[in-house]
C-alpha cells in the first residue's frame, strides 16, 4: 500500500495492541497456544518446500570477506532472539505461577525462535544467493515466490506476510505490555489498564520518530540496535547481578559480625 500514509498503519497496529493488552496476559497467551501450532506446521512446509531450491555454491567461498562481517552479522541475529527477550524478566516472577517450568519454558522458546531464524537466513542464502538476501527487504517474501512442489503448491508467500504480520503483532503486544505492566508499577498502581491509551499514543508518534522511513530503519538494525540491545538485554542484567552478589556478600559479613 504505497499511498497509505504511514502513520495510519501505525495508528492500527497500535490500536489492535492496546486493546489486546487492556484484555490481560492471559486472553493473550492463550490465543497464542491456539495459533502456535498452525504457524508451526505452516513454517515447517515452508521450509521442506524450499529446500530443494537451495544451493550450496551460493556461499562459497564462505570467508571471502574475511571474519570481521561475519561475527558482525552474527552478534546482531543473535541478539534479536537472546537479548531481546530479557525485558520479559522483569515482569516474569509476578505473571507465572510455577518459576521452575516458567523458566524452562523461556529458554525452551527463545532456542525455537533462534532455531526458526537460522534456519531461514541460511535459506535466504542458499536460495537467493547473498547478493539478492542483501539487496532485498524481505528476503524470506521473494524466497516463498519461488515454491512450485508440482506445479501445484506454488505462490503462497501470502502464508509468509500473514506469519510475518502476526509474529510482529506478538512481539509488539510483549513489549508494550512489559512497558505498561513497568510503568504502573514505578507509580505503585495495582491497574495497569488506564494508562494502555496515552501510551498507546506515544508508541505511536515514537515509532514514527525513530522509523520515519525504511531506509532509516535498515540504518538504525545496522549501526544502533546491537549497542541499543546491548545496553538492556546484557550490560543493566549484569550490573544487577554484581550488585545483588555484593548485597548479599555485605548481608552474610554483616552478620556473621553480629
Amino acid at each position: 500500500m504505497p499511498d497509505t500514509p504511514l502513520v495510519a498503519l501505525n495508528i492500527l497496529l497500535a490500536a489492535v495492541v492496546t486493546f489486546t493488552v487492556r484484555l490481560g496476559i492471559e486472553t493473550f497467551t492463550r490465543t497464542l497456544e491456539i495459533f502456535f501450532i498452525p504457524v508451526l506446521i505452516l513454517l515447517t512446509i515452508f521450509l521442506v518446500s524450499i529446500i530443494p531450491q537451495a544451493n550450496i555454491q551460493n556461499i562459497q567461498p564462505v570467508f571471502e570477506n574475511g571474519a570481521k562481517p561475519i561475527i558482525r552479522a552474527t552478534l546482531f541475529y543473535v541478539s534479536v532472539f537472546t537479548l531481546s527477550p530479557v525485558m520479559f524478566l522483569m515482569i516474569f516472577l509476578s505473571k507465572v505461577n510455577e518459576s521452575k517450568k516458567g523458566g524452562k519454558a523461556f529458554y525452551i522458546g527463545t532456542l525455537i525462535g533462534g532455531i526458526i531464524l537460522i534456519l531461514f537466513i541460511m535459506l535466504d542464502i542458499l536460495v537467493l544467493g547473498p547478493d539478492t538476501t542483501s539487496r532485498n527487504i524481505a528476503p524470506s517474501y521473494t524466497m516463498a515466490k519461488k515454491i512450485n512442489v508440482g506445479n501445484f503448491l506454488m505462490r503462497i508467500e501470502a502464508i509468509i506476510a500473514t506469519i510475518w504480520i502476526f509474529t510482529t503483532y506478538t512481539r509488539t503486544v510483549m513489549y508494550f505490555y512489559v512497558s505498561v505492566v513497568v510503568f504502573s508499577n514505578i507509580f505503585n498502581i495495582k491497574d495497569y489498564r488506564p494508562f494502555t491509551t496515552a501510551l498507546g499514543m506515544i508508541m505511536v508518534f515514537y515509532s514514527l520518530i525513530v522509523f520515519p522511513t525504511v531506509p532509516s530503519s535498515g540504518e538504525f538494525n545496522k549501526n544502533i540496535w546491537l549497542f541499543y540491545a546491548a545496553t538492556y538485554g546484557l550490560i543493566m542484567p549484569l550490573l544487577l547481578f554484581i550488585t545483588a552478589k555484593f548485597k548479599n556478600i555485605i548481608k552474610k559479613n554483616h552478620g556473621s559480625q553480629q
